[in-house]
């Protein structure tokens, strides 16, 4: 059923009541839809409001992924979490193909002759030190030990850094509604369904909810196993009747969203 505008994008508010993702440095990007489909665009939703930011892994924010209150969510947030911790793979296994693997000459390559070999000193190392005599000024000043290894450790994170700016993850919340769903019965009275959900999302760069499964085919999934996409971490299922009600739920509903990103009120 198609939505009014003004409708959805009184909901759209409530989602962005207090500005969750600006106050943790993000900068959200809002779709509204009223449920319509339009060019090619199938929607299996009677409107739904989506607000997503870019999440560039080792830059922004550390978040740590809360789920909710059950064991389903809290193991659905571990998995993203893990998820997302091993987004450095792809940078640093890039880096050792173009600037390390197969290049006799290059000094990298006779210390690092596997992959295996660089992750292992990228996991293990520690670059800098704290200066031994700090300046008046600046407590934290470092100095180098090893200043060969520190600058591999610098191009790496320059590499990295120019990686997933390019390229980002994200993270999300969403509303969607139903007004035809078999699944209401399931969650007592009320006419509609609506569904909130929090998630990461690890298709780098292009953020879809879900690649299909030519990514496995390919080789591609996600440090747990699963299909590369949206990973679910907070999900509530409601009814409701009258849009009253649904502005009321989801004011009480959206702040366990938001916390189960990391992100606080």
């Amino acid at each position: 059923m198609i939505k009014e505008m003004n409708a959805m994008e009184e909901l759209k508010d409530i989602m962005l009541d207090g500005d969750k993702f600006e106050n943790n440095d993000f900068y959200p990007n809002v779709n509204v839809s009223d449920g319509s489909s339009y060019d090619g665009f199938i929607n299996f939703t009677d409107g739904f409001v989506t607000i997503s930011a870019n999440y560039t892994p080792h830059w922004d924010s550390d978040l740590t992924f809360k789920g909710g209150n059950n064991e389903e969510q809290k193991n659905r947030a571990k998995n993203a979490q893990l998820i997302l911790d091993n987004l450095l793979s792809p940078a640093l296994n890039d880096f050792y193909d173009w600037n390390i693997k197969g290049k006799d000459d290059n000094e990298w390559f006779k210390e690092f002759p596997t992959f295996d070999d660089f992750k292992k000193w990228y996991d293990k190392y520690t670059p800098y030190q704290n200066d031994p005599t700090p300046s008046l000024f600046d407590e934290n000043e470092k100095f180098a030990l090893d200043p060969k290894h520190d600058k591999l450790w610098d191009e790496f994170n320059e590499f990295d850094h120019d990686y997933y700016s390019d390229t980002p993850a994200f993270i999300g919340v969403q509303l969607k509604l139903y007004d035809n769903d078999n699944r209401r019965n399931d969650l007592g009275n009320g006419k509609h369904l609506a569904r909130l959900e929090s998630y990461f999302n690890d298709d780098l760069s292009y953020g879809r909810e879900s690649v299909g499964s030519w990514a496995r085919l390919m080789g591609m999934v996600s440090a747990d196993g699963s299909d590369i996409g949206n990973h679910y971490i907070y999900l509530d299922e409601f009814g409701y009747d009258t849009f009253d009600e649904l502005k009321n739920k989801l004011k009480e509903k959206i702040g366990k969203a938001y916390d189960s990103l990391g992100l606080v009120w």
